[in-house]
């Protein structure tokens, strides 16, 4: 009899474990999902900041100076938002490429290196990759 009631208890909190376990999973589903659909919306609004943001505009414009001077502007790597002005960086940081070090800008299509030769005498090097290929 005890082991009839003990196998009794055991068999439902087995069915309650996989409840709560079923609940929480969907718990964290659903933040992942607020996450995710947070981090869409924030790039989207950096996006389309130009005109509206001063530092986004700013930003925005020193990019294209850069991708303009870039070794490869035309190329199948520019072409695809060539014609776009107001692509804003979602992204500046400093990088180390080789023994150059400079600036790496990130856009929603492109990843801009602007690196500096020989950083006393002047000189610099700027690549421009699409990301949507």
């Amino acid at each position: 009899a005890i082991t009839a009631v003990v196998s009794a208890f055991q068999r439902q909190n087995d069915v309650e474990q996989g409840a709560r376990l079923g609940r929480k999973n969907m718990q964290v589903m659903d933040r992942l999902a607020k996450m995710q659909a947070h981090k869409r919306n924030s790039i989207a609004k950096i996006r389309a900041s130009y005109g509206t943001n001063l530092l986004a505009t700013k930003a925005a414009d020193e990019f294209h100076a850069l991708r303009k001077r870039s070794s490869n502007v035309g190329s199948l790597s520019d072409v695809i938002r060539a014609d776009r002005t107001d692509e804003v960086p979602l992204l500046t940081c400093n990088v180390l490429v080789g023994n150059a070090a400079g600036t790496c800008h990130v856009t929603h299509s492109h990843v801009l290196f602007n690196t500096q030769l020989v950083p006393i005498l002047g000189g610099s090097r700027i690549h421009l990759f699409s990301i949507l290929d």
